[in-house]
């Protein structure tokens, strides 16, 4: 299922530093930073592709959620990045950034490299919302 960026007033926000490829062609995970959507945007295309199993596309805004920033220092076999993940709440960090990469990981490819969390370099409370 596609739905464009600017759609259902959800406010998208890129995950990955790198642009990721697979046989499909090069895409970027965003996730909205109101309600935790999460989705691909290949190429340049202002659509993103989600699952079809999503509940709701329309942007429910939990102004409470989210409201956490945390760069984490991950890695596969061939390179390393930090990533920026919008969390709910600064105890639990750790496993909500681990669950984001085991879904992403659960996106890859049979000859793509998973993943794995290295350290959390920061985090850091939004302001904006």
């Amino acid at each position: 299922m596609k739905i464009g960026l600017l759609e259902y007033g959800h406010e998208f926000k890129k995950q990955n530093l790198m642009t990721l490829s697979d046989c499909k062609g090069s895409y970027d995970l965003y996730v909205c930073i109101k309600c935790g959507l999460k989705g691909k945007r290949r190429g340049l295309s202002n659509e993103l592709e989600i699952r079809k199993n999503s509940k709701n596309i329309n942007c429910i805004n939990k102004p409470k959620e989210g409201n956490i920033i945390v760069k984490a220092l991950c890695a596969n076999s061939t390179t390393s990045f930090v990533d920026t993940f919008y969390v709910n709440n600064k105890k639990t960090a750790k496993q909500e950034v681990e669950s984001m990469i085991n879904w992403f990981n659960s996106t890859l490819r049979p000859y793509e490299t998973p993943r794995r969390l290295i350290k959390i370099e920061k985090i850091v409370e939004r302001e904006d919302l």
